[in-house]
């Protein structure tokens, strides 16, 4: 086994990754999954992804071919992770041409049979298949991030204009006078006052229950003397 390790937080070796990654395999062969059951393969993937998270995560696109296509050989990811080790991708761009990398790793593996004209052809356009891919997840990303934003947005007006109705109200029945109030939501308004602090304020208009605080204390006292 050679030495080269891959660097991480568990300082995890390349036997050990290929170990686990080869078992997925061995375990996903004895299922006899049949590839064109695309629901029972996404329920596999998806219980892959929770048995073997850090690895899912840390190498997605072999996993995936893995799993969703049938196809993996322990001697191409062996040589995918010496060439990360030498070579780890620090963007998105490279993220992408790792992930194309491998595509073609595996397919000369797999096949005695290449040259180099078929290599890069196949190595593009399937770099282009993962750029449309992940262009598509962030313009999906983007549009619901701004959608969220804009929920937030509107519960946050909505949470404030509540606590400014619930203060008004027990101002008045406190007898606070109308100008003190009036400075306080305008405080609130213009954003000069929290909600948080609104909420402080609000809470300091709550009746202290002194009887039972009394009450609860003798008991307490009792309940000692009695032991």
């Amino acid at each position: 086994m050679t030495s080269v390790e891959v660097q991480n937080e568990d300082q995890v070796t390349l036997g050990d990754i290929l170990n686990e990654a080869n078992n997925i395999w061995a375990e996903y062969k004895k299922s006899q999954i049949n590839i064109r059951d695309h629901l029972s393969l996404d329920r596999y993937l998806e219980k892959i992804q929770k048995e073997h998270n850090k690895l899912y995560m840390a190498y997605p696109t072999v996993i995936r071919h893995m799993i969703q296509e049938g196809l993996y050989h322990p001697k191409a990811f062996k040589h995918y992770l010496a060439r990360l080790a030498k070579h780890p991708w620090m963007s998105d761009d490279q993220r992408l041409d790792s992930y194309a990398d491998y595509y073609i790793i595996l397919f000369k593996t797999k096949n005695k049979r290449w040259n180099n004209t078929e290599i890069q052809s196949q190595w593009k356009n399937y770099r282009k298949i993962l750029q449309k891919e992940h262009d598509e997840f962030i313009n999906l990303y983007d549009k619901y991030k701004t959608k969220i934003e804009q929920q937030d947005k509107k519960y946050a007006k909505e949470r404030k204009e509540t606590r400014l109705e619930i203060f008004n109200a027990l101002a008045v029945k406190n007898g606070i006078p109308k100008d003190q109030i009036e400075q306080i939501q305008n405080l609130v308004n213009n954003g000069t006052i929290s909600d948080d602090y609104l909420e402080s304020i609000i809470m300091q208009f709550q009746p202290t229950p002194q009887t039972e605080q009394k009450k609860d204390r003798e008991i307490s006292n009792d309940l000692l003397k009695t032991i």
